[in-house]
């Protein structure tokens, strides 16, 4: 947030710990209060880019008209996936410049271990897995030496890597990602699974695959690249969905299929190839429209939300009704869409995917595809049976495809998986609370 903010030259401050501030509060979606302290960011709107700070950090868009070709909602707590308060109350805080206090080896080290809960750690995973590092992560909280880990915390052992690799290497890279690392002379824990239990699992260096060419959509396949090679600073290949061959997939064990046309994946040789791929141990993440390709109808787990078939066909038609003028027509239509607006969502915090989450997540929700909760698979993020719109346009017709709707969900076939998304979290690279569900993907689920 404060890269962002320092690149829009948007001065800011931190908090003092000694005012309770009241207002908006954006997670409850209605009044609170909290006590800012060192931690928390102080951005006032009386500066000279305060227009544009209302605009980024306004909780509810106001639109002159809901019809729009663009996203209708952005508001930047939602985005980062920060607690925050607009208040109408100026605070005073202070300017702080965080120090960090560089890692050092320690003698007689079991394990070092760190924290899992942002982009940061997954820099930091990503850069040790290249420089062959061999991590763990643990799948329940733990206790150790008195400090609580959460789920998804790394650990660094000593009897998995090499001397050199364990006190430099290790040591070096997380003083460039200004990781901190505690050092642990015991793997026996105080409460929780011992680091040598079988819920500590390692994570395999993924080699990944994206598909790329005329059945992708150039922006989702663009934000994909720009999120590896930029973000995550991760290798990745690109390989064409129309020559996908058993021997070109088995030199990855992660392939992504951003948005796009999913006949690709209806053709029965591809289907076939693809299909024994994920039972042999492939992960296939499916991003937006390429979930389609994988519904019940080709014998997968997810299903199209069918709402009052009549009613849906009915719908259709409305656009030819002779009662409706030719001019009149768009804006009825825009009654069945989802152009980019946020909803509350429920996460399922115990499966691997959501690690590093906490509490409800904000999705934004780019079309009204609606497909249903699994019945035998994982429901990892999903629209609540009341969905709770809290910025942005959708339709009313739209709205009723929503309720018990998935939003991301892993079904298992044979050793492999296919991790649906149905909502875009790479989308224009700015919606930085979804990137870790991408990471949680491709490190941390199916180990």
């Amino acid at each position: 947030m404060t890269k962002l903010l320092d690149a829009h030259e948007i001065t800011y401050s931190f908090g003092t710990g000694n005012v309770t501030v009241k207002g908006f509060d954006y997670v409850k979606n209605g009044p609170g209060s909290m006590i800012p302290g060192m931690n928390h960011l102080i951005i006032h709107t009386d500066q000279p880019k305060g227009t544009f700070v209302n605009v980024l950090f306004e909780p509810k868009t106001k639109l002159s008209d809901s019809l729009t070709y663009d996203i209708t909602a952005w508001s930047l707590p939602y985005a980062y996936g920060l607690e925050g308060i607009a208040s109408e109350t100026k605070i005073q805080g202070v300017k702080v410049t965080p120090i960090f206090a560089p890692n050092t080896s320690q003698e007689n080290t079991y394990a070092y271990i760190t924290d899992w809960n942002g982009m940061n750690d997954a820099r930091f995973l990503s850069d040790i897995l290249q420089h062959g590092i061999r991590v763990r992560f643990a799948e329940n909280p733990f206790t150790l030496n008195g400090k609580e880990y959460a789920r998804g915390s790394l650990i660094i052992a000593k009897g998995d890597n090499s001397p050199k690799l364990f006190n430099e290497t290790l040591i070096t890279i997380a003083n460039t990602h200004q990781k901190y690392l505690r050092a642990t002379k015991t793997g026996m824990v105080e409460k929780g699974n011992d680091l040598g239990s079988s819920y500590v699992k390692m994570i395999q260096a993924p080699k990944v695959a994206m598909l790329f060419g005329d059945a992708t959509s150039s922006l989702s396949a663009g934000e994909t690249w720009h999120f590896f090679e930029n973000e995550l600073n991760y290798p990745i290949t690109q390989i064409n969905p129309n020559q996908i061959d058993r021997q070109q997939l088995s030199q990855f064990n992660v392939l992504i299929a951003p948005e796009g046309d999913p006949s690709v994946f209806m053709d029965e040789s591809t289907k076939s190839i693809i299909q024994e791929w994920i039972s042999n141990g492939g992960k296939l993440i499916a991003i937006g429209a390429s979930a389609s390709g994988f519904t019940t109808d080709q014998g997968y787990a997810l299903k199209v939300k069918n709402i009052d078939k009549d009613k849906e066909e009915g719908a259709e038609e409305v656009h030819e009704h002779p009662h409706i003028k030719y001019n009149e027509q768009e804006r009825e239509y825009i009654k069945h869409s989802i152009t980019g607006a946020i909803f509350r969502c429920n996460v399922d915090h115990t499966h691997p995917l959501a690690f590093g989450y906490t509490g409800d997540y904000f999705t934004l929700k780019l079309s009204a595809d609606g497909y249903e909760c699994f019945s035998d698979a994982s429901n990892v993020v999903t629209l609540p049976e009341k969905p709770e719109l809290i910025a942005g346009f959708a339709g009313c017709e739209a709205l009723k495809k929503q309720p018990k709707t998935l939003v991301i969900g892993q079904e298992n076939i044979g050793n492999g998986c296919i991790i649906y998304m149905i909502d875009n979290p790479l989308f224009r690279g700015f919606w930085e609370n979804g990137k870790l569900f991408m990471a949680n993907a491709l490190f941390l689920s199916n180990q």
